[in-house]
């Protein structure tokens, strides 16, 4: 890399990285979301990847992602930009809001992560998520919950924000094609969408909705 192309990258870094307050929140209750599944000892690079697959996966869905964070190009894979969410990780432990290990490989240090009371921290966690991003951190916890760090980090290197950057780049996420046409179609139709949602709340609340009810 030339000094130039660093120059321009920390720039990028600089204006597009500033974490606000709410982000960081996010990213706590989704680390949390994810011991609390597990139920086991997670390492620090796990939990990276974790919390970068549910950003990733639900940025496809939505045109967001879950915890506001910025990842960049790293020879082991997505790495949230300054280490942010390692960071956040720290400060939980710190706080006492999940316990830790500090183990040694090959002479250097390692770092494992849990909580005591899953059922509560997860519930806690859950009500902190809207509905979309409770599932996806369900769905990436059951599906990759088993992988080891080298394995996670193999297949943070698979995903399109990875494959299409280069060295030490940003990573660009983008929303599928699918999406973004259901979510036009779907604003094209105002009246079919709020009889949708008039249909989950009665469904949510118990209440039996008669077909007369519903202008069709």
């Amino acid at each position: 890399m030339s000094s130039q192309q660093y120059n321009n990258v920390y720039m990028e870094l600089m204006v597009n990285t500033m974490r606000h307050p709410e982000h960081i929140d996010k990213t706590k209750i989704v680390i949390q979301s994810f011991l609390a599944l597990l139920g086991k000892r997670v390492s620090r690079t796990q939990i990276v990847k974790l919390v970068y697959l549910a950003d990733n996966l639900f940025y496809e869905s939505t045109g967001r992602s879950i915890t506001g964070t910025q990842y960049m190009w790293g020879h082991c894979g997505p790495n949230a930009v300054d280490n942010a969410i390692a960071d956040t990780v720290d400060q939980l432990a710190s706080a006492g809001d999940i316990c830790f290990i500090v183990g040694s490989y090959n002479g250097s240090p390692t770092f494992n992560y849990w909580v005591n009371d899953t059922s509560a921290t997860w519930k806690n966690a859950a009500s902190a998520l809207n509905d979309g991003e409770r599932q996806i951190v369900l769905d990436i916890a059951r599906k990759y919950g088993r992988y080891n760090a080298s394995d996670l980090a193999a297949l943070s290197k698979k995903t399109k924000p990875f494959e299409n950057a280069r060295q030490y780049d940003l990573l660009r996420f983008k929303q599928s094609e699918r999406a973004i046409e259901l979510q036009n179609k779907l604003a094209s139709q105002p009246d079919f969408l709020r009889e949708v949602e008039l249909g989950l709340a009665d469904l949510e609340a118990g209440r039996w909705v008669w077909a007369d009810e519903v202008d069709v």
